[in-house]
């Protein structure tokens, strides 16, 4: 392994927090507490608005996962994970397990079968491709992700997925939302390639959504998704690309992307990113760049810088500092923001 990959595989690691991953549990019978608590001092300023100065915390979360192994390389599994505000102890929700909940069964020959709550597509694939890991203020989700920014969808609850074997580096996934006689059913694919320091990711998903979401009136519409999105590790550079693209019959399509780099420096790594909306109407594009430094596998300390250029009827404002301030101290329409923030992650 490379320096590039060693620093890479560090980075992942305390990013993503294994919130996006099976453990790695070996035994007959294991559970296992994990979580990732962030917290950030960020200093935004919008125009027209002012500046706003913020202790905002950024994705944390909690959640236990286990195995019990059944013989014959199958395995039953489940996941119960729940989004907290560090910044004040609260639930990040009124639903205990907000993020994923499910249980699930299979083996690598078999592939796997799971049912309850789960990530839809785009988020596996923007974890991968955006340089921030869809967290800090260059998360590229605070422009691409939601129905009503004309995007993928986030979580899928009451629904089946079935993840196929890994097949000479393919990995598929297929995901169907039971509506339970609501507007929200959904429909999901996903295909992903990995092989050495490739990787090539494909979604597409379709979503009951209500007319309202996406500026409409009437019965529900079908919100249309598209996505693809690759990565190369060079052996002094990481690259990545994304493109998406949503259809709601009566509207234009919206498209959207990303471009992105990061580069090791030390014991830690720079990264950079642009992320472009192209929804009619609610135009704006958000550059990034920031630099990670890894105290060990567990620990990083950050610090980010960010602008959000919105355009026309968009008023796009900066995660995570959004959560935390007030109406009047966010964009309005055309408002553009920037903002810088100096974190801290812990993983467990």
């Amino acid at each position: 392994m490379g320096r590039y990959q060693k620093i890479f595989s560090a980075m992942a690691i305390t990013a993503a927090g294994g919130a996006f991953a099976q453990p790695a549990i070996t035994g007959d019978s294991a559970v296992q507490l994990y979580g990732r608590l962030d917290l950030s001092v960020n200093s935004v300023r919008v125009q027209r608005a002012g500046t706003t100065n913020t202790l905002s915390s950024d994705t944390s979360m909690w959640g236990m996962r286990g195995t019990e192994q059944l013989g014959d390389g199958m395995l039953a599994y489940f996941k119960l994970e729940s989004g907290i505000s560090a910044d004040n102890g609260n639930f990040a929700s009124a639903t205990p397990f907000n993020r994923e909940s499910y249980v699930g069964i299979g083996s690598p020959k078999m592939g796997y079968l799971e049912l309850g709550e789960h990530w839809a597509p785009g988020i596996w694939l923007t974890v991968r491709v955006d340089p921030f890991n869809r967290v800090q203020m260059g998360a590229s989700e605070t422009l691409l992700q939601g129905a009503g920014n004309r995007g993928y969808n986030i979580t899928q609850p009451n629904s089946a997925q079935y993840i196929t074997p890994d097949m000479a580096g393919f990995r598929g996934r297929l995901l169907y939302q039971f509506g339970e006689g609501a507007p929200t059913r959904n429909r999901a694919v996903a295909l992903d390639y990995t092989r050495g320091p490739l990787y090539i990711g494909a979604m597409y998903d379709v979503a009951e959504v209500s007319a309202a979401t996406v500026g409409l009136t009437g019965i529900p519409v079908r919100s249309k998704t598209s996505a693809v999105g690759a990565l190369y590790s060079f052996p002094v550079v990481r690259v990545s690309a994304y493109v998406q693209q949503n259809h709601v019959d009566g509207l234009k399509s919206a498209r959207g992307w990303l471009v992105g780099a990061s580069v090791p420096a030390g014991t830690g790594e720079i990264k950079a990113s642009y992320v472009r909306t192209n929804n009619p109407g609610f135009e704006a594009s958000q550059v990034a760049v920031g630099y990670n430094y890894f105290l060990s596998k567990r620990t990083t300390l950050y610090t980010t810088m960010a602008k959000i250029s919105n355009e026309k009827g968009a008023k796009f404002a900066l995660w995570p500092a959004t959560q935390d301030m007030s109406a009047a101290a966010k964009p309005t329409a055309g408002a553009d923001t920037s903002g810088v923030q100096v974190g801290i992650r812990h993983t467990f």
